[in-house]
């Protein structure tokens, strides 16, 4: 029983973006549907931008996962106390930054 389903196309790939992404993941939804019956998060990426929502959320209101909680981007290499923060936790983790 899946709570995420994550959705990652070839970083560097012309055809590769978040939208796309997101289309596999409603064709998934659509084929598949008690697949998603337990999701409560998705993420759509193309190896490089990404964003996350839930499994009926449409693109245009999926949040990009490398903002703090005042919804300032992070940039990549951004050090918290000397350790390097990923987009993953800035995503996930609310008391990462």
């Amino acid at each position: 029983m899946p709570v995420s389903i994550v959705e990652l196309k070839k970083a560097g790939s012309q055809h590769a973006d978040v939208a796309g992404a997101h289309a596999q993941l409603q064709t998934y939804l659509r084929e598949f549907p008690m697949a998603f019956r337990f999701c409560i998060f998705t993420l759509a990426s193309d190896g490089i931008l990404a964003k996350y929502g839930t499994p009926f959320t449409p693109l245009n209101h999926f949040s990009p996962w490398n903002v703090d909680d005042d919804g300032v981007p992070v940039p990549p290499g951004f050090l918290l106390e000397g350790e390097a923060v990923t987009p993953m936790q800035t995503a996930l983790d609310a008391g990462t930054t």
